[in-house]
């Protein structure tokens, strides 16, 4: 969903995706850090749609997770969260400008 580039620190990315019929519950959230950043952190968040754009309404979040080392990373939301058909936006949150986020992606069942 996101791709590369290094991200500039203490900034909120949003990214758009579309939820279809039956609907799923999501229990985690996957990510590639591409360039680590020492003592450094990302969170990620799902926020629901208003009219084409994030409504400040967190449906669910992350933890910390730290950016201190590259690879793939599933980071569990704080609970299951189930969405409904429709638009919603995947957010990410850095504290550093180091880190590059290759991508992320969602895990789900459907309902």
């Amino acid at each position: 969903m996101l791709s590369g580039g290094s991200t500039p620190g203490n900034k909120i990315y949003f990214v758009p995706f579309v939820v279809f019929f039956p609907g799923i519950t999501v229990s985690q959230i996957g990510v590639d850090i591409t360039t680590l950043a020492a003592g450094g952190n990302l969170q990620l968040a799902i926020y629901a749609d208003a009219a084409g754009v994030p409504d400040g309404a967190v449906l669910g979040s992350t933890a910390s997770q730290s950016t201190a080392a590259t690879g793939l990373f599933s980071v569990a939301l704080g609970s299951n969260t189930a969405l409904v058909p429709g638009r919603y936006w995947l957010a990410l949150n850095m504290d550093n400008a180091t880190s590059i986020v290759l991508g992320t992606s969602a895990t789900s069942s459907g309902y």
